[in-house]
């Protein structure tokens, strides 16, 4: 189900945003509601974003995350993406290049983001 969650792998909390099957709107919600968490808890958080072939990067979407990942690049110690589309990946090197402190990193699997995140 789609939404803002925590877990725990490899002795590392996670935050998870999986934006499965949502749009435009619902998207920015939950990265919002996941910006919020981590400026609640005030430490370092690694960051899982879910995808899945339902999902667009829109213009409205990627400046809103741009954002916020500038406001709270000081939080974030890894990211990671899963489910991405070829256009995504795309759009995510255009995102590292110009905004992300902290690289966001797509991986195929969950299993092997959460490998990535817990290192």
């Amino acid at each position: 189900m789609p939404g803002v969650s925590k877990t725990t792998y490899s002795t590392k909390e996670i935050v998870v945003i999986d934006y499965s099957n949502c749009n435009e709107a619902e998207m920015i919600a939950l990265l919002t509601k996941a910006r919020v968490l981590i400026e609640s808890e005030d430490k370092p958080a690694r960051v899982l974003n879910v995808m899945n072939e339902r999902n667009y990067a829109t213009p409205n979407f990627v400046r809103e995350a741009e954002k916020i990942n500038v406001e709270i690049s000081h939080l974030i110690e890894k990211q990671a993406a899963v489910g991405l589309s070829l256009v995504q990946k795309m759009i995510l090197k255009g995102f590292n290049m110009f905004t992300a402190k902290k690289q966001l990193v797509s991986f195929e699997s969950v299993d092997e983001a959460l490998k990535y995140l817990a290192k």
